[in-house]
């Protein structure tokens, strides 16, 4: 008898255990995604469902000096990644906001993509901003094998996790 009752204590303390695993995990649930950008003169911003803007420019990595024609120094960036953790799944759009000043006129070029990604949890995904054609740039889904190529690249810069609780 004593064996049966404390056999069921056991049981029901397994039980609850295993149930505040489950329900802990679905609290923490929590995609990655990975932003790319090659070598550009251009600064970019990244937002998350139109809200929590995050910078995607890396370090100066050369600068051309106005001469003949061009009125303003040409600023290229380095190579840069930036992690984004978001701790919901679900549908998200990530919007892309690029800009360049052309360095003859003075005229600012905005560039503006967008990307929807169903999240699921756990899972990790690459993006890479990419040229479209010449005045135009887009975001896009890259294989892993891709994405760590270009994270391991010599000079590369890893810019701090941008972490974000809820949409």
């Amino acid at each position: 008898m004593k064996s049966t009752k404390l056999l069921r204590n056991v049981t029901s303390c397994v039980s609850l255990g295993i149930l505040s695993i489950f329900f802990s995990f679905q609290a923490m649930a929590q995609s990655t995604v990975v932003f790319m950008m090659k070598s550009l003169p251009i600064s970019g911003t990244i937002s998350v469902n139109g809200d929590q803007p995050f910078e995607l420019k890396g370090e100066v990595k050369k600068v051309t000096k106005a001469t003949g024609p061009m009125i303003y120094d040409l600023v290229e960036y380095t190579d840069v990644c930036r992690k984004c953790v978001i701790k919901e799944e679900g549908k998200v759009l990530f919007a892309y906001e690029g800009i360049y000043q052309n360095i003859v006129n003075g005229d600012i070029v905005k560039y503006a993509s967008e990307i929807q990604i169903d999240l699921e949890d756990g899972e990790t995904y690459y993006v890479s901003v990419e040229r479209h054609g010449l005045n135009d740039q887009k975001l896009e889904l890259i294989p892993e094998k891709k994405a760590l190529k270009f994270m391991n690249k010599k000079g590369c810069a890893i810019l701090p996790d941008v972490i974000i609780e809820s949409l």
